[in-house]
């Protein structure tokens, strides 16, 4: 518990010390919203050995707050998300951060870096991560699989071999020819796609099941191509509500479209050769202004040999528009011997002035809900009138740090450029935090052995 929550206290400190430089040209039409919140922990839900830590952390959150916005486009998936984490009792000495860009590279720039830009590479990240933890012993690797397009970029050039062969919109028939191609695709991909190793690599990092996942993933092309399909054609009949597609065996997809009332997912695989069940399904309902939503996916294990993963996830009475007035439930269980087994209920309560809480809570037991880990309270609002966001685009004259891909001379020569506004920025800032949040802070960084990697030493 005290390397996660380490882990989860440092990320945010280091996102605060990065963030934009982008030269804009078009503006695009955009939804976004404005926000105004603080966090607490609450670590009377904590053990006693971890509340030691976790009271510092509790006392530097109750004297910030956080505040800004999120637009983003849905034509060019771009983004820009802009806020302040502000001392309560000193407002002064707030660091402004701002995020802007596409998928890759996302643009970085703060308070604390004066005119400089920090460049992050999407396709980075999970390396990065992966090869940090190996130097400060915590699963850092969760943070960049937690980021959606490490995802995106590690599965990208597989989805895109899919939906060229096998996407269609139609009834018709996916010939043999096409299923055998995608076998021999898929193959190739699992030995010499780079992007798609990091993916795994980091998946598997200091689990037990890495020898078990590395083969269902090395299984996947034959599973697929040779024992699921076995090089047969795929007939596909759709209709104005549902999409079927049918093997040699009988139905193996169905989805079912929002008619307004339900919508949902079905996938129905045989049994690797490695012994796992890939199962997923979604199941919506809509109940007037409220949505309940179902979502099972994982790989399940047979008698003595365990499920590699399971995640269930639950959405009760989540509105269809915000803001509302709510009281939401959302559960999330993740099980397996390749995730860090995980319990969460987050329960919402929100209002039509856009005003919400957000209670993070141990698991629910017989209906009774867990304690309190951590909270979030305040207020999200559309943004009103015209939403603009710049069009994103790269000045090819402006030097930048790629944070991930950075060396020991890369930094050396951005340093100097960063030193005054950095240490300017952080002493306003440390300036309205508590000493104890202060104390635990650099404990834990020296304990971790993070100055150290930062001196270079």
């Amino acid at each position: 518990m005290k390397k996660i929550v380490s882990v989860m206290m440092l990320f945010c400190l280091l996102a605060g010390c990065i963030p934009v430089g982008a030269q804009a040209a078009d503006l695009l039409p955009a939804d976004g919203y404005d926000f105004d919140f603080v966090l607490r922990l609450h670590p009377e839900a904590f053990s006693e050995e971890a509340r030691k830590k976790i009271d510092g952390y509790a006392a530097l959150l109750e004297a910030l707050r956080f505040r800004g916005s999120l637009v983003w486009t849905r034509e060019e998936d771009n983004f820009d998300l802009h806020f302040q984490v502000i001392p309560v009792t000193r407002p002064e000495g707030a660091i402004e951060i701002r995020l802007h860009g596409p998928q890759d590279p996302v643009l970085l720039n703060s308070s604390l870096f004066g005119d400089k830009t920090i460049r992050l590479s999407t396709y980075s990240l999970l390396n990065f991560c992966s090869k940090m933890s190996e130097h400060l012993g915590i699963p850092l690797q969760y943070l960049g699989l937690a980021y959606p397009y490490s995802w995106l970029f590690g599965l990208k050039i597989p989805i895109e071999d899919w939906h060229f062969m096998m996407e269609k919109e139609e009834d018709g028939t996916i010939p043999a020819e096409w299923v055998r191609y995608l076998w021999d695709c898929w193959w190739w991909r699992v030995y010499d796609n780079e992007p798609l190793k990091i993916l795994v690599d980091a998946l598997c990092k200091d689990t037990p099941a890495e020898d078990a996942f590395r083969a269902v993933v090395a299984e996947i092309p034959d599973f697929f191509g040779k024992d699921f399909a076995q090089e047969r054609e795929f007939h596909i009949r759709r209709s104005q509500t549902q999409t079927t597609w049918e093997n040699y065996q009988g139905d193996i997809f169905f989805r079912k479209y929002d008619d307004g009332q339900n919508s949902g997912m079905e996938l129905s695989l045989p049994r690797m050769r490695t012994g796992y069940l890939p199962v997923f399904s979604i199941d919506s309902t809509l109940n007037g202004e409220w949505r309940n939503s179902w979502i099972t996916a994982g790989l399940l294990g047979q008698s003595s040999l365990p499920d590699l993963a399971n995640l269930k996830m639950s959405m009760i009475a989540f509105p269809t528009a915000w803001p509302a007035d709510c009281s939401s439930l959302l559960s999330l269980d993740l099980t397996g011997t390749l995730l860090p087994n995980l319990g969460l209920s987050c329960f919402i309560a929100g209002e039509k002035n856009g005003h919400a809480r957000i209670e993070f809570r141990k698991p629910t037991v017989d209906m009774e809900p867990g304690e309190i880990m951590m909270s979030v309270e305040g207020t999200l609002e559309p943004k009103e009138g015209s939403v603009q966001i710049e069009a994103f685009e790269l000045d090819p004259e402006e030097e930048m740090l790629d944070l991930f891909i950075a060396n020991d001379v890369t930094i050396q020569n951005y340093l100097p450029d960063l030193m005054d506004p950095l240490l300017k920025g952080v002493v306003r800032f440390l300036i309205g935090i508590p000493t104890s949040a202060c104390q635990v802070i650099m404990d834990d960084l020296s304990e971790l052995g993070i100055f150290t990697l930062l001196l270079g030493e």
